[in-house]
């Protein structure tokens, strides 16, 4: 038991666009009208989100631990601790997508005791408490990944963390060490779903103004979106392969070993160039490589199954699932 798997999931609520069936009348009108390139490329990442979702569920889990970069976050840079018994809320983004929504219960008891752990372990950590203990507030970086998470996995025994990793620059290492080991203790089954986006600066063949970037931020085009984002992607593939200009690499039965060594020298290269390409995946995907690679340094085989990459819009998007097996398996 502890950590069995892990998974990232985009946090775009654009990709709910892609659904032609949806029941949200707005996201069908939505995508009764998006150019056809816009639709095949939501389409295609909603599926991924969905066989994201079923991977998890195979995991068979007990409790999720989300890391959020969009979450509740501290002035300090602290981790924040979600500390509440429950959480709501929907994916409101540019007025829209307000009625995409998900509750989940969180387990506050196993929030208390993962705070003190990292505390211990010297991180600079801090619980997060929300309206005198009363349900925490959720946004478009939780409810995108958990939308899809809740629908797949066993809803009558899986509780979840909410963890923020607010703005925090350095320390993913150390940050992914405590994690890791946190949850290889548990006598429960846990995953760790990701939350995090790619390049914020990809240029767009489209002007529609519901997918454009907001117009008080500072994001402009930039000639290395595509090239970062396939480093991202040969990143959770495990492999020394370039996928620089690979927009069709995503396969939904892409499986293979992933080794933290292959990975290692692409997440160096995404967080020298990041500054440039604007990633919020930045504050929260290299947690993950840290606790995937104190998995594997205990003796633990992780498999990758990279499922989609695209850029719909000025944002690249990807989901991928990562299976944890060892020996000695409960």
């Amino acid at each position: 038991m502890g950590f069995v798997g892990a998974a990232i999931l985009p946090h775009g609520a654009m990709i709910f666009d892609g659904d032609p069936n949806s029941d949200s009348a707005a996201c069908r009108e939505r995508n009764s009208t998006m150019p056809p390139d816009l639709i095949k490329d939501c389409s295609t990442l909603y599926s991924s989100c969905e066989r994201a979702a079923e991977l998890v569920a195979d995991m068979n889990p007990e409790v999720v631990l989300l890391v959020t970069p969009h979450g509740i976050s501290l002035s300090s840079g602290a981790l924040g601790v979600y500390m509440a018994t429950s959480a709501c809320g929907n994916a409101l983004w540019n007025d829209a997508w307000q009625d995409i929504e998900v509750s989940v219960p969180l387990d506050g008891q196993l929030s208390g005791q993962l705070l003190d752990f990292v505390q211990k372990q010297g991180l600079k950590a801090d619980g997060i408490v929300t309206f005198s203990m009363m349900e925490a507030p959720l946004r478009w970086g939780e409810v995108v990944p958990l939308w899809f998470v809740k629908r797949k996995v066993d809803s009558d025994k899986v509780k979840y963390i909410v963890v923020s990793a607010g703005r925090r620059s350095e320390g993913f290492e150390v940050i992914g060490k405590a994690l890791h080991e946190f949850a290889s203790n548990l006598h429960r089954r846990l995953v760790v779903v990701i939350s995090g986006d790619l390049a914020h600066t990809h240029k767009m063949d489209h002007t529609i103004p519901l997918y454009l970037p907001d117009y008080r931020s500072d994001l402009k085009p930039t000639d290395i979106a595509e090239e970062f984002d396939g480093m991202w992607e040969s990143w959770a593939r495990g492999t020394t392969s370039p996928y620089y200009k690979e927009k069709e690499s995503g396969n939904l039965d892409d499986v293979r070993p992933w080794f933290a060594i292959e990975s290692r020298p692409w997440l160096d290269r995404i967080l020298k160039d990041d500054p440039i390409a604007r990633s919020c995946g930045r504050r929260s995907i290299p947690i993950l490589h840290s606790i995937l690679e104190k998995e594997i340094e205990a003796s633990g085989r992780v498999t990758s199954h990279f499922l989609c990459r695209r850029a719909p819009t000025y944002y690249g998007m990807m989901s991928v699932a990562f299976n944890v097996t060892r020996s000695n398996s409960a």
